[in-house]
């Protein structure tokens, strides 16, 4: 046994040498196929120039090699950079090939997508524009929008001088109006989406305030019953007028003859007169509302002589008092 192991060494480590690359010859030549995603970097823009279209920030590789070596490419975080130091404004095609690729020897690359890069560089520029809300959805029913208030108004952008030139307005993110019956209001922040432009670090939410008020209409109310006196006035004719009101649409959708009040008004007459008169209407309408139109404008009302203490000072605002509570 001692013999068996302790002669021929020089034999022995050969046979071990080539045992081992022949097991790295077999494994390690093992092919396969994968697909890279490999990171596209854009360095030294030149100065006061910008990039003014959306270049991929990926492009795909389809790499063929010993399995190994593809292994340790997808542990090595590749990326593609593009350097334009000395690039003048306007567009160039970039071709990918795969010499341009930093891909180790014994792989080939057998696609790329995509093959060819546009860059299109343009003069930065600034400007200030304003800042316009985006309102979506709807009041509720018998309302509107009056109006809106922005704060900041305006903004300092910088981007591309073809695009810059042609924007006169930056718009905020969707404010929601969700069927509002009062002012809205709402921080948002600048929608910037598809633009190749750039916003100051210190602008943040914008505020906006959206005006939200009542419809104003009118609507003609019926068989509006005239209050009087019944101390100082016997009978009016005719008993019910009909009264046109100006106000929020909301507010007259729900109102009733009732809700009016319409009174003889007796601070013409004379305490002591009695009979048939013609006399003037006072109307009271609800709160918010203002009257357009009483027909008629006046009643014929069948006075009572009132008691003469009634005719000393004061007294005819006593005998209106009466008649309000009982109007009431």
């Amino acid at each position: 046994m001692r013999g068996l192991l302790g002669g021929n060494w020089g034999l022995k480590l050969v046979s071990l040498a080539f045992a081992v690359l022949l097991w790295f010859f077999v494994v390690g030549e093992e092919k396969a196929e994968v697909t890279l995603s490999i990171p596209l970097e854009i360095v030294n823009v030149p100065p006061r120039m910008v990039i003014a279209n959306d270049p991929p920030p990926y492009i795909e590789v389809r790499a063929y090699g010993p399995r190994n070596l593809l292994r340790n490419l997808t542990l090595q975080g590749l990326s593609k950079v593009i350097d334009l130091r000395g690039a003048k404004a306007g567009e160039m095609i970039i071709h990918l090939s795969p010499e341009s690729l930093a891909l180790p020897s014994g792989v080939r690359t057998r696609r790329i997508q995509p093959a060819t890069i546009q860059i299109v560089l343009d003069w930065l520029l600034e400007k200030t524009v304003e800042i316009e809300p985006v309102i979506v959805g709807t009041v509720a029913p018998y309302y509107e929008i009056a109006g809106w208030e922005v704060n900041p108004k305006k903004v300092l952008v910088s981007g591309p001088a073809r695009e810059i030139k042609a924007l006169d307005k930056v718009r905020t993110l969707p404010i929601d109006l969700k069927g509002a019956t009062k002012d809205v209001l709402a921080d948002t922040a600048l929608d910037v989406e598809g633009l190749h432009i750039s916003l100051p670090e210190r602008v943040g939410l914008v505020q906006v305030a959206v005006h939200v008020r009542p419809i104003q209409g009118e609507k003609r109310i019926t068989h509006v019953p005239v209050q009087f006196d019944k101390k100082a006035v016997e009978r009016v004719w005719p008993p019910v007028v009909t009264c046109m009101l100006k106000g929020p649409l909301v507010e007259l959708k729900r109102l009733h003859p009732k809700d009016i009040s319409v009174s003889v008004d007796l601070s013409g007459v004379p305490a002591d007169a009695s009979g048939l008169k013609r006399l003037p209407l006072r109307i009271v309408p609800p709160p918010g509302m203002t009257v357009v139109k009483v027909v008629p404008e006046s009643v014929k009302a069948k006075v009572k002589k009132r008691p003469r203490l009634e005719n000393t000072g004061g007294n005819e605002g006593t005998a209106d008092n009466t008649a309000a509570e009982d109007s009431q």
